[in-house]
């Protein structure tokens, strides 16, 4: 239940009010999907409002820190709305179940998704510009021109953002038709929608997230097999694997290869979950909302660790709050 479409919240409400909901479901649909939602609005806020006290402390932001400042806005924004089926669990009261207000915040929630996926798009192409070497003259004419690009390959995913939520948004609007009142007190839909009435609004849901998702892959593989390539050649130079610096050139590549293994799986959660009123093997697909969750929470993560102002930001906090404590503790 961590995506908020139309039948969601008011399924969140039903599951709440049935008494033979399993210690599995709860775990799955509810718990861990808020603690991720709770963790990921904590550490991309913390993201943002560093890059905030940078920007009122001095010049504006450079390109990485607009992009990072930029995604942990709108990831943040995004698990809030995620924990909305998790609030009208606990307190059904707390939502509004009309149906313009739950399809205004679908509606959101699409357009954050969105979102999320073009900036971490351009992220990693500024990574990949930045670190790799290619001779090709495009890509020469990427990484001359990518600082003067950013701001507005960011502005850019708006409108972009906001035309891919059309389609997707008619297809909610298909489902909702034909499955109004057809919800089971477990929150599983009992409708059967024609594949002609879903056709066209399920593939251009899926190629709306597809050309963002293939060019952070793109640029993520072009980024692992540049610093291969540039580690085999120190390693040939120096006469072994085991230098500092070659040990931080194969954790870099690590670190890639598993944001890219992690981000296919996010991809996949993300049109697996939307789509599972269709697709029976979706609806079984039981980890979606720990993906959809976890996901941005586990990235944020790695974003402050491998961000040098980030992580001193991060490490000066936890430095302060330990004085803190041991300060309260001596009183």
């Amino acid at each position: 239940m961590a995506s908020t479409d139309p039948q969601l919240i008011t399924a969140a409400v039903a599951l709440r009010n049935t008494t033979e909901t399993s210690v599995t479901s709860l775990i799955l649909d509810v718990l861990a999907p808020a603690v991720g939602a709770v963790l990921g609005i904590l550490l991309n806020t913390f993201i943002v409002a560093v890059n905030a006290a940078g920007w009122v402390r001095r010049c504006p932001l450079n390109s990485c820190d607009l992009i990072l400042a930029c995604l942990g806005s709108v990831r943040a924004l995004l698990q809030m709305l995620n924990l909305l089926p998790v609030v009208a669990y606990y307190c059904p009261a707390c939502i509004s179940s009309r149906r313009p207000v739950i399809l205004s915040i679908s509606v959101l929630q699409i357009f954050f998704s969105h979102s999320s996926f073009w900036f971490t798009a351009w992220l990693y192409i500024f990574y990949c510009a930045r670190i790799a070497n290619l001779r090709q003259p495009a890509f020469q004419r990427l990484k001359a021109h990518i600082q003067q690009w950013v701001p507005w390959l960011l502005l850019g995913s708006i409108p972009i953002s906001f035309v891919c939520t059309v389609p997707t948004l008619w297809l909610l609007q298909q489902f909702d038709q034909a499955c109004a009142g057809n919800v089971t007190p477990a929150g599983h839909s009992t409708c059967h929608v024609a594949e002609k009435e879903v056709a066209a609004p399920v593939i251009l849901f899926f190629l709306s997230y597809l050309p963002p998702f293939l060019l952070c892959c793109a640029a993520a593989v072009i980024i692992v097999a540049s610093l291969y390539r540039h580690t085999r050649r120190m390693a040939l130079s120096a006469g072994s694997f085991r230098g500092p610096s070659l040990q931080a050139h194969f954790s870099a590549i690590k670190s890639v290869a598993v944001f890219c293994s992690l981000y296919a799986f996010y991809f996949l959660a993300v049109i697996s979950y939307k789509l599972k009123t269709l697709l029976p093997l979706c609806a079984q697909t039981m980890l979606c909302p720990v993906i959809l969750t976890g996901f941005p929470t586990v990235h944020a993560l790695v974003l402050i660790f491998s961000n040098t102002k980030l992580h001193r930001a991060a490490a000066g906090f936890l430095l302060c709050k330990c004085k803190g404590e041991r300060n309260l503790k001596g009183l």
